[in-house]
């Protein structure tokens, strides 16, 4: 089947990504290291070294051979004879005389969050060199995040625009499943967790996230009728549906009208649904694709700031997050994303109050207690390790978040979704009635 140009040249572009990543290491395993550096640390920032314990078969391994050279990639044995790595999908065997020292390295999001906690927000030239680092590792959204924040103080840096260019093209297929079988040094490409990524996080500090099921009811409530994301009813749906509401005038009574209805496109059957308030059918419309409003979500807001900044482990994502806890992994994973958008949607301050205010956005305490205490009108609490995630009244973000709320389906829906977030709170009740049809 012939591609069409964009997709081949989207598909060129990540191959050729993944494999002159490989060559890199290939070629940084034959020499020794030009200076003092933590492994796998873009810049050689402190914080970013290597467990000090032996790996297990299948871990992110550092063998450090007796020439000073450092060999990074997945343990796939080790015995007296030698170490057999999996460097970019191809296994390195390093004879055993050779080696001086084997190690397992920390997982990379760890290794991410250290040195990011070390660069100034400013420093254009280090983001960059994180965000390729991230890129060649398989963190795409974690480094669209980084260029973005580049781009946001600096929307003139090329370097920052093309590198974005490329994040969002293999995002893209990342999404579409296109990427899935391909390696980068050391991780691969793929979508969903790592496995031991997953171990290393979530054993200590599991997160409930929520299910395709779920996410799926939620595009459902969200969706935007004049604007409809792909979507699918079954016929069996549209005649169990019809059989239900027969007696309403909205259901054809011939034949013929029937036959006509079964023909309907998805969105239209969805209105039906909407104007007779069916929800027992909502969850048999699948949705293949986001609403806009939870694009907007997902790139900026979440990616952008919530899971950078507020979400950070030294904030509302590790152990003192308080009430509000929230998910910084995987940014691209609409579990991710979806999981953080229902909490914040949720929530309710001590007195009451909601985290969005969807009458008036910008005076939401979700972007209040983001600015400097001085300029908000809700300032956010004295706490450890807080800083302002908002510079000015005039952050380019602020207005980006207001446009997003705004973008949100009115009246607010109340989601049927069994969720119990990682705080002991109560969910709130949905906003009051606003003029709109109510889901």
């Amino acid at each position: 089947m012939a591609l069409t140009s964009a997709r081949f040249r989207d598909r060129a572009a990540a191959a050729a990504l993944v494999c002159c990543a490989a060559c890199c290491v290939a070629l940084a395993a034959q020499e020794p290291e030009p200076r003092p550096a933590e492994p796998g640390s873009p810049l050689g920032l402190p914080g970013d070294a290597e467990a000090e314990r032996a790996p297990a078969v299948g871990d992110e391994t550092v063998v450090v051979t007796r020439e000073g050279r450092r060999l990074s990639g997945r343990l796939v044995s080790a015995d007296e004879k030698r170490v057999v790595l999996s460097v970019a999908g191809i296994d390195l065997i390093i004879p055993r005389a050779d080696v001086e020292r084997v190690m397992a390295q920390r997982p990379l999001l760890a290794r991410y969050h250290e040195m990011r906690s070390l660069i100034d927000d400013g420093d254009a030239v280090r983001l960059l060199v994180l965000a390729r680092w991230l890129m060649t590792n398989g963190l795409v959204g974690e480094a669209i995040t980084e260029v973005d924040r580049v781009l946001q103080s600096d929307p003139t840096n090329a370097d920052a625009a093309a590198l974005r260019a490329l994040l969002g093209r293999q995002s893209d297929l990342l999404e579409q499943g296109e990427l899935t079988g391909l390696r980068a040094p050391g991780e691969r490409v793929e979508a969903e967790p790592r496995d031991e990524e997953e171990r290393w996080r979530d054993a200590a500090n599991p997160f409930p996230l929520l299910t395709p099921q779920q996410i799926n009811l939620i595009k459902v409530y969200e969706l935007d009728l004049d604007r409809p994301p792909r979507m699918m009813v079954s016929r069996e749906t549209v005649e169990r549906l019809m059989q239900r509401y027969a007696d309403n005038p909205l259901i054809p009574a011939t034949r013929e009208g029937r036959e006509r209805f079964l023909a309907l496109p998805p969105a239209e059957v969805l209105n039906v649904m909407f104007r007779l308030q069916a929800r027992e059918f909502y969850g048999e419309v699948r949705v293949m694709e986001n609403p806009a409003s939870m694009l907007k979500f997902r790139d900026e807001v979440n990616r952008s700031w919530l899971a950078t900044s507020c979400a950070s482990t030294q904030c509302h994502g590790g152990e003192g997050a308080g009430r509000l806890r929230l998910y910084n992994r995987r940014l691209s994973n609409e579990a991710a994303y979806y999981t953080n958008f229902l909490i914040l949607e949720r929530f309710k301050m001590s007195d009451g109050t909601p985290l969005i205010n969807y009458k008036q956005p910008e005076r939401s305490p979700l972007i209040q207690l983001g600015l400097p205490r001085q300029d908000s009108l809700k300032p956010h609490p004295e706490a450890r390790n807080w800083t302002a995630t908002f510079k000015t009244l005039n952050d380019r973000r602020i207005g980006q978040t207001v446009d997003w709320v705004r973008s949100m389906y009115q009246p607010r829906p109340d989601h049927p979704v069994d969720y119990a977030a990682p705080v002991v709170d109560l969910p709130p009740k949905s906003a009051p009635g606003m003029p709109g049809v109510p889901r």
